[in-house]
């Protein structure tokens, strides 16, 4: 299995594409076939592919139709141990808790930045990824994706944990 997320697909007026027009881009490119879920980039496939190569197809593939998007690709052993370290945290409500996937390496210097916000955020690192458990939301936050970005050194794009639990649920 494959899990691709796309940064920044169908978010404010740019990067727009038909989830199911991505899925049917991403199949034909690679001759593999994809599920897509929700509008916000996400695609599934149960064959285990080379990411960095598909990352390159898919991201060619759509900037050839003006969609020009961070591609991040996990295996099903990657994703699964994510999902994994990440059920073992507590949140209040799985809507507002969030995790920022990227193909960079997290800086775990990061999070004293992230802490100097002062907001009520939780922030744990887990399998080179960021957990947050947004308690009051997140559009009442200081820590949005800039500030992730900005403060682990990092470009990543978030999934709320009921797009997760869906997305191993195709797997």
């Amino acid at each position: 299995m494959s899990v691709v997320l796309l940064k920044g697909v169908n978010v404010g007026k740019g990067n727009r594409i038909d989830s199911k027009e991505l899925a049917r881009t991403a199949s034909r490119e690679t001759g593999i076939e994809f599920r897509s879920l929700l509008a916000s980039g996400n695609l599934v496939s149960q064959v285990d592919v080379e990411k960095k190569q598909l990352s390159r197809v898919i991201a060619q593939a759509l900037a050839d139709r003006g969609v020009s998007v961070d591609v991040i690709i996990f295996d099903s052993i990657d994703f699964l141990q994510i999902m994994e370290a990440v059920s073992t945290l507590t949140f209040q409500d799985s809507a507002r808790a969030l995790v920022y996937f990227t193909n960079d390496r997290v800086n775990p210097e990061g999070l004293a930045t992230i802490k100097s916000l002062k907001t009520q955020e939780d922030v744990v690192i887990r399998m080179n990824s960021i957990f947050v458990d947004y308690k009051e939301g997140v559009s009442a936050s200081k820590i949005d994706t800039k500030a992730i970005d900005r403060s682990f050194g990092i470009r990543s794009t978030g999934r709320n944990m009921n797009t997760l639990l869906k997305l191993r649920a195709l797997s």
